[in-house]
């Protein structure tokens, strides 16, 4: 399976803009024991983000080629963990 994936291209300089960052392709592996794959149907991007992106966030750095990270809702598609359900949607 082939999802898409956004990274930080480069350290945002001021402002982030649609230039610091990449929308890219990647293979996704099916899901082994314990794992579980959802399809994202809402998504949080925190504004510490941007301190992480800069190095400044004391808990978390994002280097270009790093994904970006955020919470969401998410519905399960596929499920080898033993307390989630397909169609189960989660936050």
């Amino acid at each position: 399976m082939q999802i898409e994936r956004i990274t930080l291209a480069r350290t945002p300089q001021g402002t982030p803009t649609e230039g610091d960052f990449a929308l890219g392709r990647a293979a996704l592996p099916a899901p082994t024991e314990g794992q579980t794959l959802v399809r994202v149907l809402a998504l949080s991007l925190d504004p510490y983000l941007r301190s992480a992106m800069a190095g400044r966030h004391p808990s978390a750095s994002i280097r270009p080629g790093d994904l970006v990270p955020g919470e969401g809702l998410v519905h399960v598609l596929e499920t080898r963990h033993p307390h989630l359900a397909v169609g189960t949607q989660w936050v």
